[in-house]
This record gives C-alpha cells, structure tokens and sequence, in this order.
C-alpha cells in the first residue's frame, strides 16, 4: 500500500515555468481566467459542507483552501506532485503532502475534490475518477475546464497557457469540451451524478457524484 506522501516513481519532465513557485503560478491564472479566477473557487466551496473532512487531490497553490475553506471549520488534507508547492504550503500551516495520483493512495474523506487537473491524467481519466470515488465517503467534486485557453483569441493568453500545462508530469495535450466532458461523466458514471453546473465566466464545469463509500456501504 502506497503513502500519501510516497515520491513518486518513473522518469517524469521538468515543469512548465509557472510551476516554480506558487506565488508565480497564482499569478498567471488570475490572467488566464480574468474575472473568472474568483468564480471557480467559490463555486467549489459553495459544495462542502461546513466543518467536512476533505482531501484535494492535486491542489496546487492550495488556494481553494486558504482563502475560502480555512475560514469555515474544513478539516483539510492535500496531495500535490510538484515538491515547492507542497513545502510553501507546509511553510503557510497547510496539510500537504507529495502525492502522485496515478499511483499513491488516495486518502478518504467526507469530500474528495480535483480542480482543473483530470485532462492532466488522459486517457486513464476514468481510471483516476474511479480511485478518487472509492475514497470519498459523501462527495466527489471534478472541476474541469471546458474552454481550451490555448485556442483562445488573445494571442499573450494562447502564448501562456501552452507553455504552462505540464507541473512536471509529462506533457498532456488533450483536452475536453463540454461535449466530450459530459459524454465522459454521462457514460463511465451516470448513475453517481448528483449535479452539474458551469461555473460563471464559462471556462469550467463542476460534476459532483456520489462517493463508493457512501452508496455502496463500504
């Protein structure tokens, strides 16, 4: 069995720029989504429960929590591939640990979310949505983009975000669309969705299904 905080494994590529360091990375989003950035962290957070025990897979800067759960009694657990996020959110009282979701254990708990990450794991995105719901004992929440930045109009925007998709995994050039986003959640896991909503600004969509543990009493 797997830790949490295991180092993960194999040859993996050096990270898109933005990804050294965190206070870099917020930065470009808050570009890339304009008004949107706001939009997508509360409409994540608007889904836990007061005072729920959550794990974030893939967290990144943690800001999710930071700056809309902290406030609120959450019991947070994160896991995070890229080691200078994990060790600036460690500096900043958060509990994050190194965490490759290809192969470490993901941690149960109350609410298990994945914000903007699932594209990064194809095509064994359904594979990955799979171990994310055998963990979660309430709730599983994907937010996943829907609008490809790098196909965008402004060509500063397109520039950015082609060269600021990889944290270090591996280069992933596919991408969804809301078709192929829903045909996906519609397909694999009909019968655990208990909402779907476009976050305002258009560029997201958040599906919340039902954890394994709850429905299947395990």
């Amino acid at each position: 069995m797997t830790r949490t905080g295991a180092q993960p494994h194999g040859p993996h590529a050096a990270p898109s720029l933005i990804y050294a360091h965190p206070a870099l990375y917020r930065v470009v989003m808050q570009l890339l989504y304009g008004r949107g950035y706001v939009a997508r962290y509360q409409a994540i957070s608007a889904l836990v429960p007061d005072g729920a025990d959550v794990f974030e897979a893939c967290a990144g800067d943690a800001r999710l929590y930071e700056r809309y759960l902290r406030p609120r009694g959450i019991r947070y657990r994160a896991g995070e591939f890229n080691q200078r996020f994990v060790a600036h959110a460690r500096a900043r009282g958060i509990q994050m640990d190194r965490f490759d979701l290809r192969q470490d254990e993901v941690p149960r708990a109350d609410v298990v979310i994945l914000h903007a990450s699932l594209y990064q794991f194809m095509p064994e995105h359904r594979q990955i949505v799979e171990r994310l719901l055998a963990a979660a004992r309430q709730t599983l929440i994907v937010s996943e983009p829907i609008v490809n930045l790098s196909t965008s109009r402004w060509a500063l925007i397109r520039w950015i975000a082609k060269r600021s998709a990889d944290p270090g995994s591996g280069d992933t050039p596919q991408r969804f669309d809301e078709a192929s986003l829903d045909d996906f959640f519609r397909t694999h896991f009909a019968d655990r969705i208990k909402s779907s909503v476009r976050i305002d600004g258009g560029r997201e969509k958040i599906y919340c299904l039902t954890g394994r543990t709850n429905q299947d009493g395990a």
